[in-house]
């Protein structure tokens, strides 16, 4: 954990789609499912989430005991890749 905490330190900047999917990646395994949940609905951003953004965000919704919330956003990413099986 003291790696992922030291790795968000740095993570200040999301400057691409892949950084701030790494971003929402530690702060889930890092329990941080609140800060992860107002990342994605605050973060102002110049690219559109990716169905990575959207199962990270699902997770932490899932975690926040936003279950609806969750269910809608899977079914929206698994629209977007309907065989993906990380979905």
């Amino acid at each position: 954990e003291k790696g992922f905490d030291s790795a968000l330190e740095k993570l200040t900047v999301c400057p691409d789609i892949s950084t701030f999917n790494l971003k929402l990646s530690f702060l889930i395994n890092t329990e941080k499912y609140e800060e992860a949940c107002l990342l994605y609905e605050s973060e102002i951003v110049n690219f559109n989430f990716d169905t990575e953004t959207k199962r990270l965000f699902a997770l932490a919704l899932l975690a926040v005991g936003r279950v609806q919330e969750a269910e809608d956003t899977i079914n929206e990413a698994f629209q977007e890749q309907p065989e993906w099986e990380g979905v």
